[in-house]
């Protein structure tokens, strides 16, 4: 597999934000191949900054759903995963990081950069 576009290794975690114009089913296997590349690559801690990707509306639940189980799927319990997202896209109940960590992902979602990689780089929860 290649490297995901937009997709770059720092010293401590990896930091994905792939831009443009895709259909939610589009910007969904970007997300999962970065994640798939990171468990490959033994990289424990992904950034994913979703602010760069337009052409969708806010998910539904079922979307969500569908997302957050994928993603646990592919992390396998190796990944933490922080995304940074535009406000209107985050659900305020963050249903689908309630499925992931249900699953056994260790992920939050932020609207700020620097709150995510705070979060990112901070302790692990078990």
């Amino acid at each position: 597999m290649m490297v995901p576009d937009n997709y770059h290794i720092s010293d401590d975690y990896a930091r994905y934000s792939p831009q443009g114009n895709f259909s939610l089913q589009q910007a969904v296997e970007l997300l999962i191949e970065s994640v798939i590349h990171s468990r490959n690559h033994a990289i424990g801690k992904l950034l994913i900054d979703t602010r760069g990707l337009h052409g969708f509306s806010s998910p539904s639940a079922y979307d969500r759903f569908f997302l957050s189980v994928q993603l646990a799927y592919e992390a396998a319990g190796l990944i933490k995963i922080a995304f940074v997202a535009r406000p209107e896209l985050i659900d305020p109940q963050k249903f689908g990081i309630t499925v992931a960590r249900n699953r056994g992902l260790q992920t939050d979602v932020f609207t700020s950069g620097s709150e995510a990689l705070a979060w990112l780089l901070g302790p692990s929860v078990t």
